[in-house]
């Protein structure tokens, strides 16, 4: 899964008026995030990250690597058993295909950036928010400011194949604004090697 299949895959799932069935009161999932930040983390990290995973044949696992979710893939059946019974070993032997951080706070997601620059996988995801006032410009003049911090890092490789993506939803206005909003309005945002920057993914 690359970072186009996932975003599209969780702006597919993450609707607004979707029930979440698990849920006592039956609540839709803009519901559940506008009133309810800590039960919404829940419902991502635990129920729709995971299913987006194993619809992609990975196995999911929440907070390995003190990651929110994890996907990786079982390759222990390429060793030969009676070979790492010879050694005093189980087979455990798997790759780690893509790692999940949401973060609720609109100011601590940069944590959550500099965590994944220290974990090798393919595909690193950040599903994060902004003030609905500040979509857009604003929006992507932080996105540089990331950009130039986490390139400074001394396990950041620019040569990697690996992917950082970069998921934006909408989020309480910020200063005395009235403004008010009604749908998640998930942007993704994916790093360009070349540009050194990262760039939106453009609509379908």
């Amino acid at each position: 899964m690359d970072a186009l299949q996932f975003y599209r895959e969780f702006c597919s799932v993450v609707k607004e008026d979707t029930i979440w069935e698990e849920d006592p009161q039956r609540r839709s999932y803009f519901d559940v995030y506008m009133n309810d930040e800590s039960a919404y983390t829940i419902l991502i990290n635990k129920h729709i990250i995971p299913k987006i995973i194993e619809k992609a044949g990975l196995t999911a696992q929440n907070e390995y690597f003190r990651v929110d979710t994890i996907g990786w893939e079982s390759r222990y059946e390429e060793i030969n058993e009676s070979e790492a019974s010879e050694y005093g070993l189980n087979r455990h032997f798997w790759d780690l295909k893509l790692a999940v951080e949401h973060e609720n706070s609109k100011k601590d997601w940069m944590d959550e950036v500099s965590k994944l620059v220290h974990l090798r996988c393919p595909l690193k995801v950040i599903i994060a928010y902004n003030h609905c006032n500040m979509r857009g410009k604003e929006e992507l003049q932080k996105l540089d400011f990331i950009s130039k911090w986490m390139q400074r890092l001394s396990a950041f490789d620019s040569y990697a194949a690996e992917e950082y993506l970069i998921i934006i939803g909408n989020g309480k206005a910020k200063g005395h604004s009235s403004e008010a909003y009604k749908c998640f309005d998930y942007r993704g945002y994916v790093f360009d090697y070349k540009k050194k920057s990262f760039v939106q993914i453009k609509a379908d």
